[in-house]
């Protein structure tokens, strides 16, 4: 643990501290949480603290998400209490901010990760990744579409399902059979289009205790064939069903998946698409524990390819747990192909950037609070090429200047004589930041950022004065 606390990871703290200043919504988690998806898996974690909750009447909602967020569920709770004030808007406040949590222990789990592999050739001394994955970490994680979901739509269950899918990976290369099972099950329970992480666990165990695993392989078959089975052709999901989403399926939709300009793949998730394509191109050579992890992807291609709703919102929504398979097997591609990263690490390092900026331009323009949503161009859903998505912010450069008023530094800025942004939402015309202790709350939050912000950058310049 003690590598940690370097120049590098102060660094990453003050880019943390950064993105939450620049990009985090305080009023965007409190008022969706009346919304259908962020409803239903907000009710579930205040049912686990005994709060008085509506429920949600869809019930393919799956309460993994719920037990990650309990802890703060239960803080938000116990301050409503203390407060004398209702405490849904106290537990959507907390399990909001800990959507952002999870964004960064995920860069942080994606570090031990790499320090994992950071294993030098005994022969010849050298490092295999000292061209710079490490430094590179937070740029990774962002080439991974789930940041929108950390200080926006921070009450769904994407930024938690990223985490446990890194942290799975992580229990199960340090060998640790039951924790990795754990995460296995939490990781399959907030989103169970992760099924494919199975393969994985079996491939990393199964040999080692076959006995055990003969039994489990069969039963864990049977539970995915039972799942399938009781969604697909009984309970379905938003009125649809298995076998007549299978019937209307046509190619477009798998050209939509790869090309689709707001959502497809290719200009959205390049990093994970090279990655699947690679490794098919090298399937030959891939160990069992390598082909699991692209067996993981694959089955999120399918998933999301013969399920209808698509998963939408930042390349296909449904891919994101496989992000983690795709990262890893980035890694270990790296090693076995080391002279080729090495001669070309420049070459990467850029494209990697690339990705990120490209994410980053299209958080920022996608993530402002209703009505100043500047995204809704009926041409972004077609094959039109991603240049015209430059074009658009452009033209619309003076809208997306104004999303800064609804960042956490603007709200800094308000107690200097900013004005406070409004909005309408749902027909009423409501102060963006709230008001009362929910604003002193939210202010708090952007007070800390700010604070580890200026620790962090006098850390980095002690490092450097040494």
């Amino acid at each position: 643990m003690s590598r940690f606390f370097t120049k590098g990871f102060y660094l990453t703290v003050f880019l943390f501290s950064l993105f939450f200043l620049v990009f985090f919504r305080s009023g965007i988690g409190l008022r969706l949480s009346g919304d259908f998806d962020e409803q239903c898996y907000l009710a579930m974690a205040e049912k686990l603290v005994g709060a008085n909750s509506s429920g949600c009447m869809e019930k393919s909602h799956f309460p993994g998400i719920a037990f990650l967020w309990f802890p703060a569920a239960a803080l938000g709770r116990l301050v409503a209490w203390l407060l004398n004030e209702t405490p849904h808007d106290w537990i959507a406040a907390f399990c909001g901010f800990c959507s952002f949590l999870f964004w960064c222990l995920t860069v942080l789990l994606f570090q031990k990760i790499i320090i994992h592999y950071d294993r030098p050739d005994k022969k010849r001394g050298d490092n295999p990744f000292n061209f710079g994955f490490l430094s590179l970490s937070f740029i990774l994680i962002l080439n991974v579409p789930s940041f929108y979901y950390s200080y926006a739509r921070t009450l769904m269950a994407h930024s938690g399902e990223v985490f446990l899918s890194f942290l799975f990976l992580y229990l199960t290369i340090r060998k640790k059979a039951l924790y990795s099972g754990l995460a296995l099950v939490f990781l399959i329970l907030t989103r169970p289009n992760n099924l494919g992480a199975v393969f994985v666990y079996f491939s990393a165990f199964g040999t080692q205790r076959e006995f055990l695993f003969k039994y489990l392989r069969w039963l864990s078959l049977m539970s995915v064939l039972i799942l399938v089975a009781y969604f697909g052709f009984y309970k379905g999901y938003h009125g649809t069903y298995l076998i007549p989403s299978l019937i209307k399926w046509d190619l477009n939709r798998l050209v939509l998946f790869f090309f689709r300009t707001d959502l497809g793949i290719v200009w959205n998730q390049s990093l994970w698409t090279l990655v699947l394509l690679g490794a098919f191109f090298k399937l030959a050579k891939l160990n069992s524990f390598q082909e699991s992890l692209l067996s993981w992807m694959t089955t999120s291609i399918l998933f999301t390819l013969f399920w209808p709703t698509a998963g939408s919102s930042f390349g296909y929504r449904y891919l994101l747990g496989s992000h983690a398979a795709a990262l890893l097997l980035f890694l270990e591609l790296s090693v076995v192909y080391q002279s080729f990263f090495l001669k070309f690490k420049k070459a990467i390092g850029a494209f990697l950037a690339l990705g990120a900026l490209w994410a980053i331009n299209q958080y920022w323009s996608s993530t402002a609070p209703p009505p100043f949503w500047p995204w809704q161009d009926p041409f972004l859903k077609t094959l039109t090429p991603p240049f015209w998505i430059v074009e658009n912010w452009w033209l619309r450069f003076p809208d997306m200047l104004r999303l800064f008023q609804f960042s956490s530094v603007w709200q800094i800025l308000c107690l200097f004589g900013a004005p406070e942004p409004y909005l309408t939402f749902k027909g009423e015309h409501v102060p963006y930041f709230f008001e009362g202790s929910h604003k002193i709350f939210s202010l708090g939050l952007s007070l800390l950022a700010l604070s580890c912000l200026f620790l962090s950058l006098f850390k980095m310049i002690r490092y450097r004065t040494r």
